[in-house]
């Protein structure tokens, strides 16, 4: 399946999730360097997050903090296809950059 009807949404939204991101997201000690880190996962049917893997790293103090905030993600809501709650691959990009 491509298409979904609905894909899975952190509760609140986009906001919300960022909220969550900056309160929760702690820059490694080094701090020399910067770049994207992409963390994918599965929303299963109730919208618990299963099946982390870090799909494009920065280098491991960077990819273990992405993967710690990820994992204490609240519950999602989950996706929908055909009007019924379905598990779904989903991958999401966070930034770890420098701002002087």
């Amino acid at each position: 399946m491509t298409q979904l009807e609905k894909l899975p949404e952190f509760p609140g939204g986009q906001k919300v999730y960022d909220k969550f991101l900056s309160k929760n997201l702690k820059w490694p000690d080094r701090i020399d360097a910067q770049g994207k880190v992409i963390i994918s996962f599965i929303t299963e049917n109730d919208g618990h997050l299963t099946g982390f893997k870090v799909e494009r790293s920065v280098g491991n103090p960077f990819d273990s903090q992405a993967l710690r905030v990820i994992k204490k993600s609240p519950k999602w809501i989950p996706g929908k296809q055909n009007g019924k709650t379905v598990r779904v691959k989903y991958s999401l990009p966070i930034n770890f950059t420098i701002r002087e």
